[in-house]
């Protein structure tokens, strides 16, 4: 099961809103492979999983600005109304919006987090560890 570009594209804009570039991590998901860690999560997910992955997506893609009184995708969205955004579906008293966003969180932090170029910016560095695309690190390097 192989996702579409569009699909991905709608899920790194999600991965970098969860995870933006800061002054303090200058290396936010939008600098990192997130849409090859996507697509390779997806192709390595029991289908029923990938399903739940995938529409999970799909529905904060769309949901999203309609939390915000807006009708269009999250593309349209500013970063700050994005965090807005997601915060927002986070505190929703319907426990399956709640649990869409700590899916999308869980699963952004888990590649994000993965990176070791993410690693150094905060200073974790593993002697030989592997990356969540299979990358081998040789004394902190990529």
């Amino acid at each position: 099961m192989t996702p579409s570009k569009m699909e991905v594209r709608w899920a790194i804009e999600l991965f970098s809103s969860t995870f933006p570039a800061t002054r303090e991590a200058p290396l936010g998901a939008a600098g990192v492979p997130m849409g090859a860690f996507y697509r390779d999560q997806i192709q390595a997910c029991p289908p029923s999983v990938a399903m739940a992955y995938r529409l999970s997506v799909a529905a904060l893609w769309w949901m999203g600005p309609l939390v915000l009184g807006r009708f269009g995708s999250f593309r349209r969205l500013s970063l700050e109304e994005r965090e807005r955004c997601l915060m927002k579906l986070y505190a929703s008293p319907v426990y399956a919006i709640r649990q869409t966003v700590t899916l999308l969180k869980v699963i952004a932090g888990t590649g994000y987090l993965g990176f070791p170029d993410v690693q150094r910016q905060f200073g974790v560095m593993h002697e030989g560890a592997t990356g969540p695309l299979g990358n081998q690190t040789r004394g902190g390097a990529a």
